[in-house]
């Protein structure tokens, strides 16, 4: 039987029960959870690591909960991470109290719709026949991003790139109040180093792209594609830098927008 993932942004035990009831009809079984904005314990993660056997991902939206920049950033991480630690990521449908929805850009392709619509449930089915196939996510750019943590050890984002060993890594959050970045480490991808070594390492850099200021951290050390970049960091950033590391006055970075 299929499985199907429901992500509730509010609690609503009666929406709940219907969109279930409806998932029920089809032959879908359905498990979930009731979103917890706070970023900082990590608490994407543990949705991740239940969600790892979902064939589907439902989000039940409302206007107000999407305007909220923490549950934002918090679906964003969850995306991405779903699609650097599967095979393939399973397809998303939002339903939205209003049938419309501003979808943070890493969730931009998701289609929406309200729960009322007749269309979702034919669709989702007709997805869960599709066979799945990975699709990076053009919000990412060239680079994969994945949450680690819980509430001891805060929020860490794993980054490398998809395809071509990095000649060092530089990275950086918004220059705002409640966000900031306070460790960092090298090591093997897909697990949180337990030591690391650290070439040249950098801390505080000031750049500016876009008219937004970045503080970021930095090191030389070479990143291959089975190797990642790792950080602890502080609060809800709408936006990380990500770039190789800087030499000269020419450097490409990319920006990647959360919120």
């Amino acid at each position: 039987m299929k499985q199907v993932w429901i992500t509730a942004l509010k609690k609503d035990d009666a929406r709940i029960a219907q969109v279930v009831g409806t998932l029920k009809r089809y032959g879908i079984a359905a498990q979930g959870h009731v979103w917890l904005d706070e970023p900082d314990r990590a608490v994407a993660r543990v949705v991740l690591d239940a969600m790892q056997a979902a064939h589907a991902w439902i989000v039940l939206a409302d206007d107000a909960s999407l305007a909220t920049p923490g549950v934002r950033y918090g679906l964003s991480l969850l995306q991405a991470s779903l699609q650097s630690t599967r095979e393939a990521a399973p397809p998303v449908f939002v339903l939205s109290t209003s049938g419309a929805a501003s979808l943070p850009p890493v969730l931009a392709d998701a289609p929406v719709f309200t729960d009322a619509n007749a269309a979702w449930p034919a669709k989702l089915v007709a997805a869960l026949a599709r066979a799945p196939k990975q699709t990076p996510l053009a919000a990412l750019g060239t680079y994969r991003l994945t949450l680690w943590g819980d509430e001891n050890i805060g929020q860490w984002l794993e980054l490398g790139a998809l395809d071509a060993p990095l000649a060092g890594f530089a990275f950086g959050v918004p220059e705002v109040e409640g966000v900031s970045i306070d460790f960092q480490a090298v090591g093997s991808r897909g697990a949180l180093p337990s030591r690391t070594t650290l070439e040249y390492a950098q801390e505080g850099l000031r750049m500016e792209v876009g008219g937004t200021a970045y503080l970021s951290w930095a090191v030389r050390n070479r990143i291959g594609t089975e190797d990642s970049y790792f950080a602890r960091v502080r609060g809800c950033p709408d936006s990380l830098l990500l770039m190789p590391y800087p030499e000269g006055d020419e450097v490409e970075a990319s920006v990647v927008r959360l919120v």
